[in-house]
């Protein structure tokens, strides 16, 4: 059986890959901020393992291994998606160190603090998936006007991790991934995607990952996206 890791599972499109890998007979490590309501997602589902794993935390993060291990020993991953993610409005003359931070410790620390707590369970062939955004782009960022600012700047700095990543872990490809705009929480109900077809295609593009693409940024259907 296959096993994959999922942050930000409780809603959205973390829900909704739960969902996916679980129809395909994949075992599911959800992990969730926390568990509260979570248990009742698992209820008479084997195949889901629910995970207290809070992104603004290191030490939940650290607590990740621990968990694991009471759950399977030295069981292997295939598959981790960093799909967690916090944005927040802030315009120039309004910006806080504090709000800053907080994007930063969700969107770009957690994710890395998450590759490097799982990464002796990578299987060689693993794949590590960035979940980032288009705001991340240098060259082709969206909306400059908008106040994302602290939201934009991690999402950049997630995509360079994800090359630094690319470069350590051997035999696992690390890609970003930018989803698009989808009707999230995040996204609202504006956007033109929805969470369904949002996650149909990521996790095509997904599955035909090849290692030859590690460290790349990509869009969701799989076609390069511009740094």
């Amino acid at each position: 059986m296959n096993t994959v890791l999922i942050t930000g599972a409780n809603r959205g499109m973390g829900r909704a890959y739960v969902e996916h890998y679980l129809a395909q007979g994949w075992r599911v490590l959800a992990a969730y901020r926390t568990l509260k309501n979570a248990e009742s997602l698992s209820e008479g589902r084997e195949a889901l393992v629910p995970l207290a794993v809070d992104l603004a935390d290191e030490a939940s993060i650290v607590s990740l291994g621990e968990q694991l291990k009471s759950h399977f020993e030295d069981a292997a991953i295939d598959l981790v998606i960093n799909n967690a993610g916090v944005s927040g409005e802030q315009p120039l003359g309004a910006w806080t160190a504090a709000e800053f931070e907080r994007q930063f410790r969700v969107n770009t620390i957690g994710p890395a603090l998450v590759a490097q707590a799982v990464a002796h369970r990578l299987t060689n062939g693993a794949k590590l998936v960035n979940v980032s955004s288009g705001m991340g782009s240098l060259t082709e960022n969206p909306n400059i006007t908008s106040a994302l600012d602290a939201y934009a700047a991690s999402k950049a700095a997630l995509n360079l991790l994800t090359r630094r990543l690319a470069a350590q872990l051997r035999g696992v490809t690390v890609v970003a991934i930018n989803p698009g705009w989808v009707q999230t929480e995040m996204g609202g109900p504006e956007a033109p995607t929805d969470t369904a077809t949002a996650v149909d295609r990521i996790t095509d593009t997904i599955e035909k990952l090849t290692p030859d693409q590690s460290g790349a940024f990509l869009n969701d259907d799989g076609s390069p996206a511009a740094w």
